[in-house]
């Protein structure tokens, strides 16, 4: 788990134009743990703690989170909903 970790925490560091298609994807299927092809607030939630965000630690705060960038309203991520995801947080 350490090797996910370090690679989510080096692609989100790198500068927007600077990560590849390829890396967005690594990222996501990280993220997607069961392989659905999504991230719900679960997932989500895993992530965030593994990487010592304390956010992480409230499901419900998750869910929040989902919501922001859940365009469709089905409760979770999909790729095109994570990379405008990865886009704002590369950009703030």
């Amino acid at each position: 788990m350490k090797t996910d970790v370090d690679s989510i925490y080096n692609m989100l560091e790198e500068e927007e134009e600077n990560i590849s298609p390829d890396e967005v994807q690594d990222v996501f299927d990280i993220f997607d743990k069961n392989g659905d092809g999504f991230i719900d607030p679960q997932e989500l939630q895993t992530i965030l703690c593994n990487l010592g965000f304390e956010e992480g630690a409230d499901l419900n705060n998750c869910r929040r989170m989902v919501e922001v960038f859940d365009e469709n309203d089905d409760g979770r991520i999909d790729f095109d909903e994570f990379v405008k995801f990865i886009q704002y947080t590369s950009s703030s």
